[in-house]
């Protein structure tokens, strides 16, 4: 008796292994803002809404493939918190973060997407009198002894292929912008993310001679955290205003289409991963 009952504990969590390999896919997408997820939320099929840490989230499909999708805030705490609870409760096969950023790249236009190659932290570092020394990483995870991490994170070149891949299919949607009406451009960039709204002059001269096309609040964070769960990720961005050092007026005008244009891009993506 005692055998036959270990052999059915055996043979059940055998079992359970196996529906565990084989469950379906599941993606998470996190945005900072509400206009920078409600489209994709909008675009959800059998959608539910639920409830983590005191966090909305919605569940649903977009295409054939289980997604769930939240809110960060904004800024590299909030964010950096979120995503970790998510990607701990979820455990999602990959995880994509849409938005909007300032465009440091003066070339892009509003509307115009950037799937980055990297992303890193602009604001970590030494503040001296007229700019900031970035410095490495030691996230948690590394041992005190070992050597800081070069703070620039590469995304996972699986992902970025395959988000390639998918956008020279897309027919590029259009966005009107001061009366200008005209289909946006995407494709590979650099983002960098810090806690800075706004930036003056020269820091948009560093920014700029470090090849960067979109400063923002996020995605660096969102990659660290990525990282340490061993999750793949892909960063979606959309330029909204040019970089200055009081954006708000500007962001106001510019960031519903730069968030609108975001999610468009990220909504395909994932309907068809």
């Amino acid at each position: 008796m005692v055998r036959a009952s270990l052999i059915a504990f055996f043979l059940f969590g055998y079992m359970t292994t196996l529906v565990a390999d084989n469950r379906e896919p599941l993606y998470l997408i996190l945005g900072a803002v509400p206009q920078e997820t409600k489209p994709i939320v909008a675009a959800l099929a059998d959608r539910e809404r639920g409830e983590l840490a005191g966090l909305e989230y919605f569940e649903g499909r977009l295409g054939e493939n289980r997604v769930v999708v939240s809110l960060t805030g904004v800024g590299k705490s909030y964010t950096g918190m979120v995503t970790a609870l998510f990607l701990q409760k979820f455990k999602p096969d990959a995880a994509f973060m849409t938005g909007t950023g300032a465009r440091i790249n003066p070339q892009l236009r509003t509307g115009d997407v950037i799937l980055p190659t990297s992303v890193f932290l602009h604001d970590y570092g030494s503040l001296g009198e007229s700019s900031i020394t970035i410095a490495g990483l030691q996230p948690p995870s590394v041992p005190n002894e070992a050597p800081l991490l070069k703070n620039d994170f590469g995304i996972t070149s699986e992902m970025h292929a395959k988000a390639l891949q998918l956008i020279e299919a897309y027919e590029k949607h259009s966005v009107e912008v001061d009366g200008e009406s005209y289909n946006v451009e995407i494709g590979p960039g650099r983002v960098a993310s810090g806690d800075f709204f706004g930036v003056p002059q020269n820091r948009i001269d560093v920014l700029r001679s470090m090849k960067v096309d979109i400063m923002e609040m996020e995605s660096a964070t969102f990659a660290v955290v990525c990282g340490h769960f061993g999750t793949p990720f892909l960063v979606v961005r959309s330029g909204s205003n040019l970089a200055q050092a009081t954006p708000s007026k500007d962001y106001l005008t510019y960031g519903p289409i730069a968030a609108y244009s975001s999610a468009k891009t990220t909504t395909y993506l994932v309907s068809n991963w």
